[in-house]
């Protein structure tokens, strides 16, 4: 699919439909954003599978949650099963599954990057003392090519997810494509991160409650500019849960 080039000023636009998402059933987006924090954090009491499968399942947790705000944007109702209608659904479950593998790859590379230029050098760790930042020019060499190569990952995998999942495209190719409309679209969304960062803070403030309402908030900002770029197919291909 040929992504569109999006102005910029759009997007605080997708934040204020992602307000529109999020006021339309306040008390289920919570609950939604709730359990997909409480499964997340009950895989990392599990040592190393835990991890592998949070990154093999948050792409089709993702898709999920994408689901239920399409629907709901478009006069449906949400459902909590949006959450797992990924995996529910056997012909979205291995391509979805598929982008989670290609994600646990990108991360095992990123950590073998830092292991490689000595993740160790970020950190000065001093006897009966909590482990600091070292801002020493080497160090911080390492801390921006682990953060670029962070960014190049997130850009392939933000609309690779609603792409396999609403298009239908082959997992390879939906990453592709994500990391194009990414590049294209590169001013737009880094205002939008902006916007993310100022709001994330925000959410902080108070034990970290408000991302209660911020991640489906930025759910559906996320959906509002998938919609906007590429001009997904109709609604007629959605999977209705009753």
């Amino acid at each position: 699919m040929e992504p569109k080039k999006i102005n910029s000023s759009q997007a605080l636009s997708w934040y204020a439909e992602g307000w529109r998402l999020f006021a339309k059933d306040p008390g289920l987006w919570v609950l939604l954003t709730f359990s997909f924090v409480a499964i997340n954090l009950a895989m990392t009491l599990v040592p190393l599978l835990g991890q592998v499968a949070i990154a093999v399942l948050t792409p089709a947790f993702y898709g999920g949650l994408l689901h239920g705000a399409r629907e709901s944007l478009q006069g449906g109702k949400l459902h909590f099963k949006h959450l797992f209608s990924a995996l529910m659904d056997p012909d979205r479950r291995g391509p979805m599954l598929m982008l989670g593998v290609l994600a646990l790859g990108a991360q095992a590379i990123m950590v073998g990057i830092a292991m490689v230029l000595g993740f160790s050098e970020l950190l000065v760790i001093a006897p009966g003392q909590m482990p600091a930042l070292n801002l020493s020019g080497g160090a911080m060499l390492v801390l921006l090519v682990i953060l670029t190569f962070g960014a190049l990952m997130s850009m392939a995998l933000l609309y690779a997810v609603p792409l396999v999942f609403f298009d239908r495209l082959d997992p390879l190719a939906a990453v592709k494509s994500s990391f194009g409309a990414c590049w294209r679209n590169i001013r737009p969304l880094t205002v939008a991160g902006l916007i993310y960062l100022g709001l994330a803070a925000l959410a902080s403030l108070v034990f970290f409650l408000g991302f209660l309402v911020l991640i489906p908030v930025t759910l559906g900002a996320v959906y509002a500019s998938y919609r906007a770029i590429f001009e997904p197919s109709p609604p007629s291909d959605f999977i209705v849960i009753e």
